[in-house]
């Protein structure tokens, strides 16, 4: 029996067209893979989509990519992953299913008592029966672990396919990750082909053989570049299986404390940095911390990012989420007893993006457009809309 699982493709995830193609071109390979090895099926355990309803692109990339697979006749085992469904059910992989491409095997039906029957799907090629359970956002798949009848499930070689986070299996960065313990599978199958949680694990016990997390395709993020660096995907090859990784744009992550520095002094600091690296066709990761002395909006952020342009950097991302301004703190300190915190806060920041408005009478206005509620009875894109309409004619005035 052999065999290529992954999960967690989010495809269309990515708005830049950039990181958008290497997630393509990763989810290609995989397919690629799998073709030259010629395996008997392959196992795709949820997130397939970023979103239930994907743009077209994005799903006549994937369709193609499915029908090289049908066409070797390889068949393709899926669950629905938690961002594969919408809130009301909806799913573009009912279509993939209906058009031949997949075979969706999380179909169990409730019995009388209210237990959870799990449907087997038997892959003709090596007779291995394949289940799984849909995963749900909020751990709500839970519900549905608990329920499951353990009392006639079939013997021989099975495959169990699940999309949910297990406490044995979690690392120390996912610690404070809601997670189901591991005995709410069941026990005694071949392989557990797992998804959702973006790590690259596996666990096995004497009543749980082979259970695996994959990785994603491609990192999905900025800080899942940072860590993961590459996407990866299973191998299994006659009970014997490895974890693989995808060839890709080399991430180089530069890391800056800006702490107790003049924004002019960070920003050498930065471009110190940058200069350091060779960036040909890289990813650069960004990431800013600490307290400057003066404004961040004096670093020139975007002259450093286009000198990592200018080496020839696929893309650069900068996360400054804990980067702060002394002045900045200052000013939250002292206005923290009185009722001006907003006033002072809008003064402090004017004048650090190009606007020929008036600046200060915009963003007034804009905060007060936040307070607006969706009326009675008006469909959410129709607020949405009305939203966007009173932002657009606050900022043209």
């Amino acid at each position: 029996m052999r065999f290529v699982h992954f999960a967690d493709c989010h495809i269309d995830g990515y708005k830049d067209l950039r990181l958008a193609k290497l997630g393509h071109d990763n989810f290609k390979y995989v397919i690629g893979f799998a073709l030259e090895k010629e395996v008997d099926f392959v196992l795709l355990a949820g997130d397939l989509f970023n979103t239930a309803l994907p743009r077209v692109d994005a799903l006549k990339f994937v369709t193609a990519q499915l029908k090289r697979l049908s066409m070797a006749k390889i068949p393709v085992y899926i669950i629905p992953g938690s961002h594969d469904y919408s809130p009301h059910g909806r799913t573009m992989l009912d279509v993939l299913e209906l058009a031949g491409l997949v075979i969706n095997v999380a179909k169990g039906e409730l019995t009388e008592k209210g237990d959870l029957k799990l449907e087997f799907t038997k892959d003709p090629k090596t007779n291995v029966l394949i289940t799984g359970i849909m995963g749900r956002a909020g751990m709500l798949d839970q519900q549905q672990y608990r329920k499951i009848d353990t009392t006639d499930i079939p013997v021989g070689k099975k495959i169990f396919m699940f999309h949910t986070a297990i406490q044995e299996l979690k690392t120390p960065k996912l610690e404070s990750m809601d997670a189901s313990p591991l005995d709410l599978l069941p026990s005694g199958f071949t392989y557990y082909a797992g998804g959702h949680v973006h790590i690259v694990n596996k666990f096995s016990s004497e009543r749980y053989k082979d259970v695996v997390y994959p990785g994603p395709t491609f990192p999905n993020s900025f800080s899942e570049l940072d860590d993961l660096r590459r996407g990866s995907f299973v191998y299994y090859d006659n009970d014997d299986f490895e974890h693989l990784f995808i060839p890709s744009k080399e991430v180089v992550s530069l890391k800056v404390d800006c702490s107790g520095l003049t924004s002019e002094e960070a920003h050498e600091k930065i471009s110190l940095a940058i200069e350091k690296e060779t960036l040909d066709q890289a990813i650069v990761l960004i990431r800013l911390f600490g307290t400057v002395e003066g404004k961040t909006s004096d670093m020139d952020m975007k002259s450093l990012v286009e000198r990592c342009y200018d080496k020839g950097a696929y893309i650069v991302l900068k996360n400054t989420n804990k980067l702060y301004s002394k002045l900045f703190e200052e000013l939250t300190a002292s206005s923290v007893a009185h009722q001006d915190v907003e006033k002072e806060t809008i003064e402090e920041h004017l004048g650090q993006l190009p606007f020929s408005g008036d600046e200060k009478r915009c963003i007034k206005e804009l905060l007060q457009s936040l307070d607006k509620e969706q009326a009675d009875g008006e469909k959410k894109t129709v607020f949405q809309e009305r939203m966007v309409d009173l932002a657009q004619h606050i900022l043209e005035q």
